[in-house]
């Protein structure tokens, strides 16, 4: 499996349902993720049930995405992008350079 972090903020949570060759279901949530920018990048991950309550759309946070592959009996390879963890972006306030303190006491 290959990890990274990124910002990202989810754009679209859905609810699917795939039809299994036993005559079950595979049912699982779906989660659209949004790189903002000039050219927005968009990631379609599957979410894991832990994670799932944590999830709220338009919400920017930091999140842990897990890459895995799969290869199928006609050798094609399929990737599957899921969500691991997440990690609320919290916005720190800018401080104006004219107040931060430098740790110098130069009298001039």
């Amino acid at each position: 499996m290959i990890t990274f972090e990124e910002k990202l903020t989810v754009k679209k949570l859905e609810h699917k349902s795939v039809a299994k060759k036993d005559g079950g279901t595979f049912d699982f949530t779906e989660a659209i993720l949004e790189k903002g920018g000039k050219q927005p990048t968009y990631l379609v991950c599957r979410v894991g049930e832990a994670i799932e309550p944590l999830l709220k759309v338009d919400e920017t946070a930091v999140f842990e995405i897990g890459i895995t592959s799969y290869v199928g009996k006609d050798k094609r390879v399929w990737n599957n992008f899921v969500i691991l963890t997440k990690a609320v972006q919290e916005e720190t306030p800018q401080v104006p350079f004219e107040t931060q303190d430098l740790g110098d006491a130069l009298p001039f």
